[in-house]
């Protein structure tokens, strides 16, 4: 069975949803949902073929190398989704490696929203 980027952000707002949620589910709020940019960002760059980039996702930078991608296009808007996804990923770092640090609703649904914001965005992106 394969899952899509929208099977993670599902995820992620389900636990987001559950009234009982605990800060362990916040986290995964968090980390679920920018994986959720994170596949279709990815998926958008492998629809271009873009071979150095392609190259660079093969190493352990595949992250940062689609940050990088976005951040250098011409056109501002799309620049400004690498500043987006790359304020999500400091976000999911502190999510799964800071567990001396309290994650709260508020901050959690505020993510979730940005992440679900710039989803729908990339998926009308066609990028040149």
């Amino acid at each position: 069975m394969t899952v899509s980027s929208d099977d993670f952000l599902t995820s992620a707002e389900l636990l987001l949803k559950n009234t009982d949620a605990q800060e362990i589910d916040f986290r995964n709020v968090i980390s679920r949902s920018y994986y959720a940019v994170f596949h279709l960002a990815k998926e958008k760059l492998t629809v271009l073929a873009d071979i150095e980039t392609m190259e660079k996702l093969d190493d352990n930078g595949s992250h940062n190398a689609i940050i990088d991608k976005f951040y250098r296009h011409d056109n501002r808007s799309i620049q400004a989704y690498g500043k987006i996804m790359k304020d999500l990923k400091k976000k999911r770092r502190i999510a799964d490696y800071d567990i001396d640090k309290d994650v709260l609703r508020k901050e959690t649904a505020e993510h979730f929203n940005n992440a679900k914001h710039l989803i729908a965005k990339l998926k009308k992106l066609d990028i040149k």
